[in-house]
């Protein structure tokens, strides 16, 4: 066992002086040593009793009381390239659970809608989406932040577009302050370019937020500036996905949605009659091809 203790230093020493070894090419102890959570000695402790109790290495550190699962949540999305961050003060929202909690139960329904989206692709001009819903509060810019964070750990390279220009919530969920925005940019303020906000601790992720409130979202989202926009953003990113204002509020998510020609519905369980549904999803096939419909709960 010791033998085992001394390859796995020599590898850490290896690892510190050679950045192109990953994460993904150790084992946990190995990173755990390597971020401090565990000291050498405690490692082979766990070894010892994973080796005894038939277990992985993982289950017998948290049995040992020498981890905790969010430990070994992280250490595994390390592993496994997924990204991963820990919740802090001022730190990004923790509605992202795709980012905080990887493997929550949240986080497997939401790859498992980017599952079928991206199946569902059929060619390249349908990188771009249109979340909307009929009214507000259905769940809509959660749904939108936390799917771009899932396309970005598929390594797609994601924009975010906050086009709820009244009332936007993609600048709290990932905390931009004082960033130009869309309005902005479609009141010739500011250039795509310069408005992307890259996050830093999600890579391939940028956020477009909505910027100052305008007194005509409508005209602005209505405007050929703004689809010579989207044909920017479909060019220059592998996804975009788009957060809109509710279909009950303006015209705007009508003029997204067909400037987008794709879109995905969010409905919030047991707050709209079948009927109104049918109406709003017949109100979007007019406009774009609808991906599908997720029905929210919380």
């Amino acid at each position: 066992m010791a033998g085992a203790i001394e390859r796995a230093l020599a590898k850490e020493s290896a690892i510190a002086n050679d950045p192109a070894m990953r994460a993904s090419d150790r084992t946990i102890g190995e990173i755990l040593v390597t971020e401090g959570v565990l000291k050498p000695a405690e490692v082979e402790e766990i070894l010892s009793y994973a080796e005894a109790n038939n277990m992985r290495f993982g289950q017998a550190a948290i049995a040992l009381s020498r981890i905790e699962q969010t430990d070994l949540d992280k250490v595994m999305a390390s592993q496994f390239t997924l990204p991963h961050i820990q919740l802090e003060k001022g730190d990004l929202s923790k509605e992202l659970v795709t980012a905080y909690k990887p493997f929550s139960r949240q986080a497997e329904v939401i790859r498992y809608i980017r599952a079928q989206l991206v199946l569902g692709v059929e060619n390249t001009d349908k990188n771009i989406l249109a979340i909307v819903s009929p009214t507000k509060r259905d769940g809509r810019s959660y749904l939108a932040a936390n799917l771009a964070v899932a396309f970005a750990q598929l390594g797609k390279r994601t924009l975010l577009l906050d086009c709820h220009l009244q009332k936007p919530r993609q600048d709290a969920i990932f905390r931009i302050e004082g960033a130009p925005g869309i309005s902005s940019m479609l009141s010739g303020r500011s250039e795509l370019s310069a408005g992307p906000t890259a996050v830093e601790k999600i890579p391939q992720l940028y956020v477009y937020p909505a910027g100052p409130c305008p007194p005509n979202p409508d005209e602005l989202i209505a405007s050929d500036g703004f689809g010579r926009f989207l044909m920017e953003a479909r060019r220059r990113y592998d996804a975009v996905l788009v957060d809109t204002p509710p279909g009950d509020s303006s015209t705007a998510v009508d003029w997204i949605a067909a400037r987008c020609r794709n879109a995905l519905i969010v409905y919030r369980r047991d707050k709209i009659s079948l009927a109104k549904a049918r109406d709003f999803a017949d109100r979007m096939k007019s406009r774009a091809s609808v991906a599908g419909a997720v029905l929210n709960q919380y």
